[in-house]
């Protein structure tokens, strides 16, 4: 079919068919196609029918939409990405905040503070902190601080936070993360904690490089590389 030859190439004149075609397509499969396009092919005048899918009462293309939304990459998509953040479903949230961050949007710091400290799902939580941290964010650094005796993943990222953001409260939960059982823990820790420049901290890096994992063990030497030792 057209639609999904037109998900298939790379055209950028395609992109007013395509949004028109959205507007008026009711087959499902034909849609999953056409959205599939907009991701490859889609313009500013993608963003209104792709706001109804987004927004619309259940609809089943919802995840497809924000995804091919955050393909187009807008400024003009900032409205949409800050209404779901308060979205039901965690991964559109997650979602929400990642595009916001990508579009360089700081004005959603406030409730990313908020969301760090409410939101009833650890992995958004998570995914605030993180957020909080690209955005160089020094007035958070309390909320950080607190979300270091949240959740395993949810400390993980507000400590990776606070190490970029070099604030040496994050030094001893990164420490003891580094004796973390999960090599990717480890590895983030030993990565994060080479930003503080801590008086002693290469004597804890060391051991990493001998570690059983080798992403460990390149981190490690990263680490080392970042605080002059070779």
């Amino acid at each position: 079919s057209a639609a999904r030859t037109m998900s298939r190439i790379d055209e950028a004149d395609l992109a007013d068919t395509i949004a028109r075609a959205l507007s008026v397509e009711t087959d499902a499969t034909t849609v999953e196609y056409l959205l599939a396009a907009v991701q490859r092919n889609g313009a500013e005048t993608s963003l209104p029918i792709l706001q109804q899918y987004i927004e619309g009462g259940g609809s089943q293309f919802r995840e497809q939409a924000v995804k091919a939304m955050r393909k187009l990459n807008l400024s003009a998509s900032i409205p949409v990405f800050c209404r779901l953040l308060g979205n039901h479903s965690p991964a559109l949230r997650r979602q929400a905040i990642e595009q916001l961050v990508v579009l360089k949007f700081e004005s959603i710091l406030p409730r990313l503070r908020e969301m760090l400290k409410e939101d009833p799902d650890e992995t958004v939580r998570a995914s605030c902190a993180r957020a909080i941290g690209e955005f160089s964010d020094d007035m958070s650094v309390h909320n950080l601080e607190e979300a270091l005796e949240d959740h395993a993943i949810v400390g993980l990222q507000a400590a990776i936070a606070l190490g970029y953001l070099g604030h040496s409260s994050a030094g001893p939960f990164l420490l003891s993360l580094m004796r973390h059982q999960v090599p990717e823990v480890r590895c983030q820790a030993v990565k994060a904690i080479a930003q503080l420049k801590v008086e002693g901290v290469a004597e804890q890096i060391v051991p990493l490089l001998e570690d059983s994992d080798e992403l460990v063990r390149r981190g490690a030497e990263q680490s080392l590389r970042d605080l002059g030792h070779t």
